[in-house]
């Protein structure tokens, strides 16, 4: 087991996700944050800031998994960007040796980083409304991606969209039981859906039950099924103050 820690944090404004490592570094922390990453990349962020600030690295265990994901973030559509804090030491002076400023921006902090992307590229078009913890809030949120949908030239989306959108609204009515803040996002070739609530539990995938005709067709054990059945990706993470659950749906072919 390693020992270091990863933690995870969505930054759904700047389409942007953290990754803070802490701890101390050994030879199994390239393959754990490598996989983190790629996970990461699943959801079509604008970026991926990777703080290393709280990690003890002496020998730079963890160089070759950011070369990888510099490798990584390079073959997405759209192409993401990885941005790396480090502190002055062991750590740093690996960085400088193998060239890794001249791959992806290194910074002191987290918050320098994240000030950066503010004041950066444009962010993708996107569309954000949110909804009070009730029933008719979900036809609410399907209506919303509908006309996104429509306005982004998506048609042929806006029945899976809204499959989806409806599963995640409903689990934050249902379950979550929270207000909840629905963002649409066109990120390149994807269409990308998130449902943000002040509820830290994440949804699971849960295996498939006998079909039942007396129980609605949205229960929650069956809706999520709904959700990966009809979305390229789809996952859950954390973000200050709550969670967040999205989807992607691939809007148009790769390259286009």
């Amino acid at each position: 087991m390693s020992g270091a820690r990863l933690d995870f944090s969505s930054h759904v404004d700047e389409a942007t996700i953290g990754i803070r490592v802490s701890g101390r570094g050994d030879p199994m922390l390239a393959r754990q944050l490598l996989s983190a990453v790629r996970k990461c990349l699943a959801e079509a962020p604008h970026a991926v800031v990777i703080d290393l600030t709280g990690l003890d690295d002496p020998a730079g265990e963890c160089v070759p998994a950011l070369l990888a994901a510099h490798r990584a973030a390079a073959t997405v559509d759209p192409t993401v960007r990885l941005l790396v804090c480090v502190v002055a030491g062991g750590l740093a002076r690996h960085t400088r040796r193998v060239g890794l400023s001249r791959l992806m921006p290194i910074f002191a902090t987290s918050g320098q980083a994240h000030a950066t992307l503010r004041a950066g590229a444009p962010m993708p078009a996107m569309r954000r409304r949110h909804f009070p913890a009730i029933h008719p809030s979900v036809a609410s949120a399907r209506a919303l991606v509908g006309r996104a949908c429509a306005d982004w030239q998506l048609i042929h989306l806006r029945h899976p969209a809204g499959v989806v959108i409806s599963e995640l609204a409903a689990n934050a009515v249902d379950h979550a039981r929270r207000d909840f803040t629905v963002t649409l996002s066109l990120r390149g070739a994807l269409l990308h859906m998130a449902v943000r609530d002040d509820n830290s539990t994440l949804p699971r995938l849960l295996d498939p039950a006998p079909i039942d005709a007396l129980r609605p067709l949205d229960d929650h054990s069956r809706g999520l099924l709904l959700v990966a059945g009809h979305a390229t990706a789809w996952g859950a993470m954390p973000c200050p103050g709550g969670k967040v659950v999205w989807a992607t749906l691939r809007a148009r072919p790769i390259g286009r």
